[in-house]
């Protein structure tokens, strides 16, 4: 195994305390067998062009656990094969995805005695979708008006908020001409009332790209009718493009000799 700095940074744990353990130990001790489980199918499996992605809860040294997202991949060399795995801390992700549907439920059973505290959770909900990377969105039924849209879209799409505002299809010219016709299709099947998700590819005015993994959710009102969509946009390049270094991630080389 080896062991680099920011995997080191990521776990609280030197090169010593890590390198000769399997990757399954530095999990918590429920998920270790389906951990070392994953591990073993990669290597079985031999496919370098496949990338296994499972979600897990890292355990620090203290004790104390925090999620993370590996994607593992075989690797052959010369007289041993070996896993790699970029461990990316998901810590938002998971604490968007518990308020977002904090705000579902709250948005569910609203009353009037219930204002004051919705309108508390609120500005909680808003203070974290303000800061954190993943763009989350708010708009119409239909989807042909944006209610709100987090600043991260102008991290991840480098086009401004107000540009969606004015136009909601106007995230369509940044998606990739190679995605651009199967993104108008699901946004077309998206007036179906049903939850859905998608990936697809967005190209930055300097000219990168980026995968991006775009998930919506309808609000019913009392009435049952959906009366708007919620939804979150994750850039998931990492798990797309194993080589990227762009991301926060931490690269960890597991060998096993044949």
């Amino acid at each position: 195994m080896t062991w680099p700095g920011a995997a080191a940074s990521l776990f609280g744990r030197t090169a010593a305390d890590a390198i000769g353990r399997p990757l399954s130990a530095l999990v918590e001790p429920r998920q270790r067998v389906a951990c070392a489980n994953v591990v073993a199918h990669v290597f079985q499996d031999g496919s370098a062009g496949r990338v296994h992605t499972m979600d897990l809860r890292a355990e620090a040294p203290d004790g104390s656990v925090f999620p993370v997202e590996c994607s593992l991949w075989y690797c052959a060399g010369e007289g041993r094969s070996r896993c790699n795995v970029l461990v990316r801390d998901i810590s938002d992700r998971v604490r968007l995805d518990e308020h977002l549907q904090e705000e579902l439920r709250a948005m569910r059973q609203l009353t009037a005695g219930q204002m004051e505290e919705l309108q508390q959770s609120h500005e909680r909900f808003i203070d974290i979708v303000e800061t954190i990377d993943e763009v989350f969105w708010i708009a119409d039924p239909s989807i042909s008006r944006m209610l709100y849209i987090s600043p991260g879209y102008e991290r991840l799409w480098g086009r401004s908020c107000q540009s969606l505002y004015d136009d909601p299809r106007s995230f369509m010219e940044a998606v990739h001409p190679d995605d651009r016709e199967r993104v108008i299709a699901d946004l077309t099947e998206r007036r179906n009332g049903r939850a859905f998700a998608i990936e697809y590819r967005v190209v930055r005015p300097d000219g990168t790209a980026r995968w991006v993994s775009d998930r919506g959710f309808p609000v019913r009102g009392t009435s049952g009718e959906i009366d708007r969509y919620i939804g979150v946009v994750q850039d998931i390049s990492v798990r797309k493009d194993r080589k990227s270094t762009r991301l926060n991630s931490s690269h960890v080389a597991l060998s096993r000799m044949p």
